[in-house]
């Protein structure tokens, strides 16, 4: 990243559309240049009276798969679903007691998420020998599995469970 930064702009356009499809329109001028790490974070409260974090403001992710993109459809499918069953009930939807229902409910499927995207990151990512031999070993089976897929497809799309 350091190197990508320190580039003139004419190199650093052509890094970086040389990463992207051909079909984007192309790069004419860099206005500013930053970076940010892709770090894993987790708010520990996702509500309090009147306020819910939802998507990344409540957690970021690691790229991998498009899931912080999903996550983040699903806690605001769940928040505005949570607001609009209380509201329908005459019921308080800011109180934390009703915001914390979302919480109860997210926040142990996006740790799951994140933690398993975690984990593929790490194991696709790192080259040594016995972790070489486990990703051959898993994926095989993992690619037959199924209904089993299916489900764990349907689960990362947000079409299942959480």
């Amino acid at each position: 990243m350091k190197r990508l930064l320190s580039l003139p702009d004419d190199e650093l356009i052509a890094a970086v559309s040389q990463a992207f499809p051909r079909k984007l329109p192309g790069i004419k001028h860099i206005a500013a240049r930053g970076s940010f790490g892709l770090t894993r974070r987790h708010a520990q409260c996702y509500v309090r009276e009147g306020v819910a974090l939802a998507g990344d403001a409540a957690h970021t992710i690691h790229p991998l798969a498009g899931q912080g993109v999903n996550l983040g459809v699903q806690d605001a499918a769940l928040l505005a679903k949570t607001i609009l069953d209380v509201h329908a009930k005459g019921e308080d939807w800011a109180s934390e007691k009703t915001l914390a229902r979302y919480q109860r409910a997210r926040k142990p499927a996006n740790l799951a998420m994140q933690t398993a995207m975690d984990a593929f990151c790490y194991g696709f990512a790192n080259d040594n020998a016995p972790l070489r031999l486990a990703r051959r070993l898993g994926m095989r089976p993992a690619d037959r599995a199924g209904p089993l897929k299916r489900e764990a497809i349907r689960y990362a799309l947000g079409l299942k469970g959480g």
